[in-house]
C-alpha cells in the first residue's frame, strides 16, 4: 500500500489557501498512485485555533471545506484533521465521496494545551476497512502515555494505526513520539503511521518528523525535520531504517529559524530590527534573524551610551560585516544626560542606582521602537532564559519586542549554539566569546555583580523550572550554597510580573516561559532553605 505523507504548514483561519494546498497535494498523490494521503491534526483550520473556535463563522467554514474534499476523494483515501459539529477535534477518512471519522479522545489540558476548554472527547472508537487494512485513526494525545488508560486498549483486530498530530517541537520529544508508536505497534501487532504538522504559529514550533513503524517497532520511514513536503513510502515493502533522531544545536537552530520565518510570514511582516550591544545574546539573535529573513531584511542599531566600551561597538560592527548587515549608530549619551538633568530636581541628588541604569535601557527601547514604527518592521527581542527567569532585564527597556527568539535558551546554551554557528568560520566575533557578559549600564559592570556565575545560575533555574527538582536537592546535588539558591528563587518569583509582559517566546523546551507557565504575580510563596 502506497502512502503519501502531507507534512504541511497551514495558516490558522486561512481556509481557502489551506484547502487549495491540500487539493494540490491530493492531485500530486494521485499521479503517484498513492492509496492514502495523510494530513496533520486540524490541518484545515491551522493549529492551535484557540478562541476562534468560539466563533460560529469559523466553525462553519471548517465544516464546509471538509465537505468540499469529497469531490477530490475518487481513487484515493484522504485522512485529514478538521472540526466536526459538536464540537470535536476530528480525523476524517474521506474516500470516493464518503466520509468516516474518528474524534479525539484524550484532550490535553497542561502546559500550552487547553483542549478540554473547546472540545468534547470521543465516546467510541471504530475500525475502518480499506484495501485489506483494518485501520484505526487517532489524534496526537490519543497515543501518549500521560493517562491511566489508552483509547485503543480494548480494541483488537486492527493492523494499522494512523495518528495525525500537531505536536510542538521540544528538545528530545521526537524520541518519545517514536517510542510511543513503537510500543503500540509491538503490543498490538500492527503497523503505525505518525503524521505531524510542520511550521510555526506564534510561540509554537512544529518540526514535522513524520514517521512509520512496522509490527516489530522498526522505523521504516521518516520525513525530514522542519521541512514542508509531500513524501511517499510503501507501507508493506519498506525496510527498517536507522534515522537520526537526536537533538543537537543544528536542530535548535532549525527550530528557531523556522519560528522567526513563520512568525513574520504569517503576520505579514518582512523586516526586523534589533539593538546590537556587542554581547552574545544580540549577536546570536542577529545571526538567526539573517538566517530566517535574509540580511536585506534585518536592521541592527548600535546604541552606545556613556558606559559602552569601544570594543563592544567594534565587535558589533565586525558582526554586521560578517552577516552582510548595514548598521546604524545612535549615541544615547546626550539623551541620557538630558533625562538626568530634567530628573535632578525630583531626585534631589540621590545616588546613582538601578534607576539610572534602567533609563539607558528604556531610551534604547524608544529608539528601536521608533525605527520599528517608521519602517514597518518588527522588533526581535534579545533576552535569554537566564535573564527572563532571574528578572535581569528592564521592563519596557531591553524586554521589548514582538518576538523573543532565544527566550527558551539559558545563557550557557546561547554560547553553545553560537559555537556551533562558528564551527566552520568565524561569524560571531571571537572577542564576544572571550569577554565577560555585561549590560554596560555603569562603569566596569559585569553580570556577575548581580547574578551568580551563569553556569551556577543556569543549573539552578534549569533543574528547578524544567526538571521540577526541589531546591534542597539541587543544593546537595551540585554543592551550591543554599543562600545562593534562595537569592535566585526570590528573584524568580519577584519578577513574575515582568515575564507576563514580555514578548512571546519561541518554545523549544518542555517548560518555557510562555503561555504554558501560570504562576501568580501577587504571592508570598518563597523558598527559604
Amino acid at each position: 500500500m502506497k502512502i503519501a505523507i502531507a507534512q504541511l504548514n497551514s495558516v490558522i483561519g486561512d481556509f481557502e489557501n489551506n484547502y487549495n494546498k491540500a487539493v494540490e497535494n491530493i492531485n500530486r498523490a494521485k499521479i503517484e498512485k498513492a492509496d492514502i494521503i495523510i494530513f496533520p491534526e486540524l490541518y484545515i483550520t491551522g493549529y492551535p485555533p484557540l478562541d476562534l473556535l468560539e466563533r460560529d463563522y469559523f466553525l462553519v467554514k471548517s465544516y464546509d471545506f471538509i465537505e468540499g474534499l469529497k469531490q477530490h476523494s475518487q481513487n484515493i483515501a484522504i485522512v485529514i484533521g478538521g472540526l466536526r459539529e459538536g464540537l470535536y477535534n476530528t480525523a476524517f477518512f474521506i474516500y470516493n465521496g464518503n466520509i468516516d471519522y474518528q474524534d479525539k479522545t484524550l484532550l490535553p489540558t497542561y502546559d500550552v494545551f487547553d483542549e478540554s476548554r473547546y472540545f468534547w472527547p470521543a465516546d467510541k472508537w471504530r475500525i475502518i476497512d480499506f484495501k485489506g487494512k483494518r485501520i484505526i485513526l487517532s489524534i496526537c494525545e490519543d497515543i501518549w502515555d500521560n493517562y491511566n488508560y489508552s483509547p485503543y486498549d480494548n480494541l483488537s483486530g486492527f493492523n494499522l494505526i494512523i495518528n495525525i498530530s500537531a505536536s510542538p517541537y521540544e528538545i528530545g520529544k521526537l524520541k518519545k513520539r517514536v517510542s510511543l508508536m513503537k510500543n503500540i505497534a509491538v503490543s498490538k501487532n500492527c503497523k503505525g503511521i505518525y503524521v505531524n504538522y510542520v511550521g510555526a504559529n506564534d510561540e509554537l514550533i512544529f518540526d514535522g518528523s513524520s514517521f512509520a513503524v512496522n509490527e516489530n517497532g522498526d522505523t521504516i520511514f521518516m520525513a525530514p525535520r522542519f521541512e514542508e513536503g509531500l513524501y511517499f513510502f510503501d507501507l508493506d515493502e519498506s525496510k527498517p531504517i536507522k534515522p537520526n533522531i537526536d537533538d543537537n544545536e543544528k536542530e535548535i537552530i532549525s527550530a528557531l529559524v523556522l519560528g522567526i520565518k513563520d512568525y513574520f510570514k504569517k503576520t505579514g511582516f518582512k523586516k526586523a530590527v534589533l539593538g546590537l550591544s556587542g554581547g552574545m545574546d544580540s549577536a546570536l539573535v542577529a545571526t538567526l534573524g539573517v538566517m530566517a529573513l535574509g540580511s536585506e531584511n534585518v536592521k541592527p542599531i548600535l546604541l552606545p551610551g556613556p558606559f559602552s566600551s569601544q570594543s563592544s561597538i567594534d565587535d558589533s560592527i565586525v558582526l554586521c560585516k560578517n552577516l552582510g548587515l548595514e548598521p546604524s549608530i545612535v549615541s544615547i549619551t546626550e539623551i541620557y544626560n538630558l533625562y538626568n538633568s530634567k530628573l535632578e530636581p525630583i531626585f534631589k541628588s540621590k545616588n546613582f542606582d538601578i534607576t539610572e541604569e534602567n533609563l539607558q535601557a528604556r531610551i534604547r527601547a524608544n529608539i528601536i521602537l521608533a525605527y520599528s514604527n517608521k519602517f514597518d518592521c518588527l522588533v526581535l527581542n534579545t533576552g535569554n532564559k537566564s535573564e527572563i527567569f532571574s528578572g535581569y532585564s528592564t521592563l519596557y527597556g531591553d524586554s521589548i519586542g514582538a518576538l523573543s527568539v532565544i527566550g527558551d535558551l539559558f545563557k550557557t546554551e546561547v554560547y553553545r549554539v553560537a559555537e556551533y554557528i562558528n564551527r566552520e568560520k568565524e561569524i560571531i566575533p571571537v572577542n564576544i566569546f572571550n569577554k565577560p557578559p555585561s549590560a554596560e549600564l555603569r562603569p566596569e559592570q559585569k553580570d556577575e555583580d548581580t547574578l551568580p556565575p551563569y553556569p551556577v545560575l543556569d543549573k539552578i533555574l534549569k533543574e528547578y523550572i524544567e526538571e521540577g527538582i526541589e531546591p534542597l536537592e539541587i543544593s546537595k546535588k551540585h554543592n551550591i550554597n543554599t543562600s545562593i539558591i534562595n537569592y535566585v528563587l526570590k528573584r524568580l518569583y519577584n519578577s513574575e510580573y515582568k515575564r507576563r509582559q514580555a514578548p512571546i517566546i519561541l518554545k523549544i523546551k518542555k517548560k518555557s516561559g510562555g503561555s504554558g507557565r501560570r504562576y501568580p504575580i501577587a504571592s508570598k510563596f518563597f523558598y527559604n532553605l
